[in-house]
């Protein structure tokens, strides 16, 4: 979408940005100013990440370049295209190319109902067989080792299967292998990775919030209610988890989903959430 269509959806759309001023403002600064990296965490949301699109979309317009990228379920898929510096409208046309559940395939291993092959095959293609350690920037894909429960930042390895391992719903699809560990969806763990991209170094951290919240759909059936049941615990998280963000990018989007132009709309959303939350970010990277 062309920069005169986004800035004619800002004023439109159902968005709601919320921006907490962290540590990194508060930092002491010394005689010799040093360049602070900037981190951000994108996190779950299903069809909604594609909003993080628009999110660096707009801040590739303010000339932000991010040192360090986490990125969980969703915000994984877009993280790793966005950490080998694929050109933006490449990552555009991507992201709208990934469907829910149109990547899956059946399984039978017996641990899941599908894979995600499709979806290893389209991050293979677009980054050229690259390891997660040959991306230019730094990247780390969030999983739950489903055997401890432990959060883990995959950051070495497929960066494929690093991101279908932050992707595999419990049940839904079959855990992932990763270093002899079976790793499942990471938004079990860390929805928002604010603190992995901390915990990867990063001195300023922009946290973007895209998931589904409890009540906005009505569920119904098995499936139904394990999916509530995994928004309930996200959300929970994430209010928890996104404190430790200098700056957090939230947003309501699922009343997007399903109209005309939805894809359009979702990224227009993303970037008109992070112009809001611009002049909240703007003096910690003087």
């Amino acid at each position: 979408m062309q920069r005169r269509a986004f800035l004619a959806a800002i004023s439109s759309l159902p968005v709601v940005a919320t921006v907490a001023a962290g540590a990194a403002a508060q930092k002491p600064t010394s005689s010799t100013p040093t360049k602070r990296s900037i981190g951000i965490a994108l996190g779950g949301g299903s069809i909604h990440g594609i909003a993080h699109v628009g999110v660096l979309k707009a801040f590739a317009e303010k000339g932000v370049k991010f040192q360090i990228i986490a990125g969980t379920s969703a915000g994984a898929i877009v993280g790793v295209l966005a950490a080998a510096q694929l050109p933006l409208a490449r990552i555009d046309q991507l992201a709208r190319g990934v469907e829910w559940p149109g990547w899956m395939s059946l399984s039978w291993s017996g641990k899941g109902l599908m894979k995600n092959t499709k979806l290893r095959s389209m991050i293979d293609t677009a980054l050229g067989g690259r390891s997660i350690e040959q991306l230019p920037i730094p990247f780390g894909a969030i999983a739950t080792d489903v055997a401890s429960g432990a959060r883990a930042i995959i950051r070495k390895g497929s960066a494929s299967a690093a991101v279908d391992a932050s992707c595999s719903i419990p049940v839904f699809f079959a855990p992932v292998n990763i270093d002899g560990r079976e790793m499942v969806d990471g938004g079990l763990t860390e929805p928002v990775p604010v603190i992995a991209v901390r915990e990867m170094g990063a001195d300023i951290v922009i946290g973007v919030d895209v998931a589904y919240r409890p009540g906005e759909d009505q569920f119904q059936g098995l499936t139904g209610v394990a999916f509530q049941t995994m928004h309930i615990m996200a959300n929970a998280l994430i209010n928890e988890q996104i404190q430790h963000a200098d700056v957090a990018i939230r947003m309501n989007l699922h009343t997007l989903i399903g109209k005309d132009n939805s894809h359009d709309q979702l990224i227009a959303a993303g970037y008109a959430a992070t112009m809001r939350a611009w002049p909240a970010l703007a003096p910690m990277l003087v």
